[in-house]
């Protein structure tokens, strides 16, 4: 089975697809697709929803809403620190997905490996890391081809990045 087979099998014939990763385990193109398309979405949130004129109101009421669900309560003084904090971090956000893709998959796949090392189920750590990318793709690149076509039709107005809704 091709690169692009798998890319199309993954969702629309998933035991095939993964038969066909168990006997030739490959994870870049998955892994390349991951980051790009978590690339393509921060470019999508952070110049076409949280842009420079709305980003102080949309990362406000962020902080504002993650005290309120942790029960926290934030002095003025603490909001405008972690605001601050968070106007620094917003050049570097764009290289979150280079970092974060990996180091999220690699900790799950190390995990997965070990129980099954445990379990004697004679897997190699190749083959767990290549379903882990495989598998992310469903979800992370066709949810973020959902969400930035969702961003792009409704625009910022009624964007708020913290509740699972949005």
């Amino acid at each position: 089975m091709t690169e692009g087979q798998k890319l199309v099998g993954v969702v629309v014939s998933p035991t095939k697809t993964f038969a066909a990763i168990d006997q030739h385990p490959t994870w870049m193109l998955p892994l390349a697709l991951l980051v790009f398309f978590n690339l393509l979405t921060q470019f999508v949130v952070f110049k076409v929803v949280a842009t420079d004129a709305n980003f102080d109101q949309i990362a406000r009421a962020n902080i504002e809403w993650n005290s309120r669900e942790t029960g926290s309560r934030l002095t003025p003084a603490t909001v405008e620190q972690e605001l601050e904090t968070l106007r620094r971090q917003r050049k570097y956000w764009y290289l979150t997905p280079l970092i974060g893709v990996p180091f999220s998959l690699l900790p799950l796949s190390i995990y997965l490996y070990i129980v099954l090392r445990v379990a004697k189920a004679g897997i190699t750590f190749r083959k767990v890391f290549a379903v882990f990318c495989w598998s992310f793709l469903i979800y992370r690149c066709l949810g973020g081809i959902v969400v930035i076509a969702a961003l792009w039709i409704h625009g910022s107005a009624n964007f708020f990045p913290a509740p699972p809704e949005a």
